[in-house]
């Protein structure tokens, strides 16, 4: 008769190491139009995998809608289209629980997170210590 296995050792071919499935779900829905709402509404926007979504999912869809209400031409369409096709290949990569990061929404990000770390007050400069005036003599008083 063989010894057990130690259990911690058994590596399982259907075992998937990452996100939980409804982390992946909610990763994959918060690509859909105004989906990045539904990790805050069920209190999951302290995941870093759900919150990493649904921070690319709001700035895809904010350009989208930004365009789509002030078009240039027959631009809202074509917004559209790209927010389907960009949103589709972002949801089926984090339902395989990747975090696939958009360069242009990463420099976005980057550029808010600088902007709201900014102090709402300029620095406050300590005051420099008064210098006293230099001694005169007067020359009638010898």
């Amino acid at each position: 008769m063989n010894a057990p296995q130690d259990p911690s050792k058994v590596i399982y071919e259907d075992e998937f190491i990452g996100p939980t499935k409804e982390l992946r779900v909610l990763g994959m829905v918060a690509y859909f139009p105004g989906g990045f709402i539904l990790p805050y509404l069920l209190w999951l926007s302290g995941e870093p995998f759900a919150l990493f979504h649904v921070k690319q999912g709001f700035v895809m869809f904010s350009l989208m809608l930004l365009i789509a209400i002030f078009p240039i031409g027959g631009s809202s369409g074509f917004a559209f289209f790209l927010y389907m096709v960009f949103g589709s290949w972002h949801a089926y990569k984090a339902y395989q629980g990747e975090e696939y990061q958009m360069g242009w929404v990463k420099s976005i990000l980057g550029k808010v997170k600088e902007e709201m770390e900014k102090p709402d007050v300029p620095p406050v400069v300590p005051p420099t210590p008064p210098v006293a005036p230099p001694e005169t003599t007067n020359i009638n008083q010898k």
